[in-house]
């Protein structure tokens, strides 16, 4: 089974994810995280850490990283997988997890996977880095060159506050590089556009063939993986969050701020909502979403045991589970015991 990590959308354009990383602070070894991602731990051999974690495990033919044994104990075990590793991982988690594919249906497939597995890391951790992409390849929207002279000429608002044009060659002249930067790689939400054909080397090709995309971290990643968990999907997140971000405009004020956006723009954008990447408080664990991760991964587990050993095994499941909450999960119980006694009391 192919799931991949693209999802075509309408007029052409082509949405990924690129890069995940996220942190896990519930496993105590990398093997446990290995295997509830549906990868082999056989197929990892240990290695040197980095980014102050002593040990790692890396995969043979993919590049996914766990680096395990930090300097510190709260460092917890973290997770890189890049690239064309985020289409195997994808593909290996929803074998493990049964998911299947309804025919003619594969966008909704990718989505339902990617926000499964989004689920279950964010139950366990939190993410440090997403990249989502989208790719147009129509050639009626905008190149590079087009960007480049849209920024020279003044005619891009935005809530980035540093752009950087960067183009290479070779010792022809032969262009062999061209990227527009948008922010810093430091902040939180980064944004580059580039053309993808000369970065992948396909100098005599005739396709057009531009990349916009943004690089996520820390809190806005973890609030991007909310809102695809919600039901929210992977092309309207990324257009939404281009609109979000930037505006292409026409001089046709003296303020820039009230100055409209340009026919080409509008049509770029497909007329989705602006993405302030905005949603509850990543660490704010609910019961609701505790329930949505256990009915997403475990509900046909638990089915297929009760329905074959009887209820038995719910009363073990429960008595083996209460020894180990922690104490923020024991809050949070507290919190909903209250919550439901007030309710049932008629107060609302």
């Amino acid at each position: 089974m192919q799931t991949g990590n693209n999802l075509t959308i309408s007029k052409g354009f082509t949405s990924l994810i690129d890069w995940i990383s996220f942190t896990d602070h519930e496993h105590s070894v990398p093997e446990d995280v290995i295997s509830y991602l549906g990868l082999s731990f056989e197929d990892f051999s240990l290695s040197r850490g980095a980014s102050g974690y002593r040990s790692a495990y890396r995969h043979s033919t993919v590049n996914i990283s766990v680096l395990f044994d930090g300097f510190s104990d709260d460092m917890g075990i973290h997770v890189d997988v890049s690239g064309s590793a985020v289409s195997y991982l994808l593909e290996k988690y929803s074998s493990l997890h049964k998911i299947s594919c309804p025919v003619g249906k594969s966008s909704e497939f990718f989505g339902s996977v990617l926000a499964s597995l989004f689920a279950e890391i964010l139950h366990f951790g939190k993410f440090s880095r997403i990249d989502i992409a989208l790719d147009d390849k129509t050639g009626k929207f905008f190149s590079l060159d087009d960007v480049f002279k849209m920024y020279d000429k003044g005619l891009i608002v935005s809530k980035f506050k540093s752009f950087r044009k960067e183009q290479s060659g070779d010792s022809d002249a032969n262009l062999t590089g061209s990227t527009f930067y948008c922010g810093s790689r430091n902040s939180d939400a980064f944004l580059r556009i580039y053309d993808k054909k000369l970065e992948q080397k396909l100098f005599d090709s005739d396709i057009s063939w531009v990349r916009w995309e943004f690089e996520l971290k820390n809190a806005h990643a973890t609030n991007f993986a909310c809102l695809l968990i919600s039901g929210k999907s992977l092309s309207d997140l990324m257009l939404g969050l281009l609109k979000h971000y930037m505006r292409f405009i026409v001089s046709d004020n003296v303020r820039k701020s009230r100055c409209s956006d340009s026919d080409m723009w509008v049509e770029f954008l497909h007329g989705v909502e602006s993405c302030p990447s905005i949603c509850p408080k990543p660490n704010d664990r609910s019961f609701d979403r505790i329930k949505t991760v256990l009915i997403r991964q475990w509900a046909p587990s638990i089915s297929a045991i009760v329905q074959t050993e009887g209820n038995d095994f719910l009363y073990e499941l429960v008595k083996s589970g209460d020894s180990r909450i922690k104490p923020d999960l024991r809050e949070l119980m507290n919190k909903e015991f209250t919550k439901l006694q007030y309710e049932s009391s008629g107060s609302v």
